[in-house]
């Protein structure tokens, strides 16, 4: 040992293993989360430019949506760790119905938002012609897989509270592995295009909001599961800080990503070199009309 290096206490050394123990599966979690995103674009953007750019403008404001309800899992977790801690895994259950039912209604009136909005919202974003009326279809097919997304949320948050880490873990990971599997079905099985790809994640979401309702329906346990709104509204206030704060974060990425959407394309001609009168040419960038 090191002059001067105290050596940790063995008690100390247990402390570090338990926060292992819980961080790395919360780290995978994290990590596949955007693994949705990511699949999407890889496969809907070998289909071309227009598809592409639609992928763009509707996953970034499904992402906005969905980001700014993440108190969901951040508010369940403080409120159900505090009782699990406390001993009272009784009370803990009972919240996890109550969660299930905020995450029911949050993702319910989401989709009921997306579906009226979609149009304007990526009229917004800067889309049009071909790519606005992909985006729209996207949206709208992706929307059904909303409260599912949220449940999902609320489904973290709980498991996360009670020190089961490694459940949601195996739940994303299949939930994105089923994904893939179903986006390259749909988009080049059936040729279905992006609509191909919405409905493989909406599958997949479906999937793993289901997991996550026999979870949460289980922690519950004998309890009553009724909603109950004096119970959920500890879940909405401790959020409520978490959510404006996210929604300025997100309002400053769609307000850039609908600036650049709303660029004027460049395209490149060839121009004569005006040093050299052979027959080569240069190309240069200039403004579209």
């Amino acid at each position: 040992m090191r002059p001067g290096k105290a050596r940790r206490s063995p008690q100390a050394q247990r402390y570090d293993r338990e926060i292992l123990y819980l961080a790395l599966p919360a780290l995978g979690a994290l990590a596949a989360e955007p693994t949705y995103v990511l699949v999407d674009t890889a496969i809907v953007g070998h289909l071309g430019t227009p598809q592409l750019a639609a992928l763009a403008i509707a996953a970034t404001l499904l992402s906005t949506g969905l980001t700014l309800f993440n108190f969901l899992t951040y508010g369940t977790t403080a409120q159900v760790a505090r009782l699990h801690g406390a001993g009272e895994r009784a009370a803990a259950g009972r919240l996890a119905a109550q969660a299930l039912w905020l995450a029911v209604g949050l993702g319910g009136a989401l989709f009921a938002a997306v579906l009226l909005l979609a149009p304007a919202a990526v009229g917004l974003m800067g889309g049009g012609g071909e790519v606005g009326e992909m985006a729209v279809t996207y949206l709208r097919i992706s929307a059904l897989g909303l409260p599912f997304a949220m449940v999902a949320l609320a489904g973290q948050g709980f498991l996360r509270g009670v020190g089961n880490l490694r459940r949601p873990l195996v739940i994303l990971v299949s939930a994105n592995a089923a994904n893939v599997v179903l986006e390259l079905l749909f988009v080049y099985g059936f040729g279905w295009g992006i609509a191909g790809s919405a409905w493989g994640t909406v599958l997949a979401q479906a999937g793993m909001g289901a997991a996550f309702v026999y979870e949460l329906l289980r922690a519950s346990g004998g309890a009553s599961r009724r909603p109950r709104p004096g119970a959920m509204r500890p879940l909405l206030k401790v959020g409520g800080d978490i959510a404006v704060r996210t929604g300025a974060l997100l309002a400053s990425f769609a307000l850039a990503s609908a600036v650049v959407a709303r660029m004027g394309r460049r395209r490149l001609r060839p121009t004569r070199s005006p040093s050299s009168s052979s027959s080569s040419s240069r190309w240069c960038s200039t403004p579209s009309p």
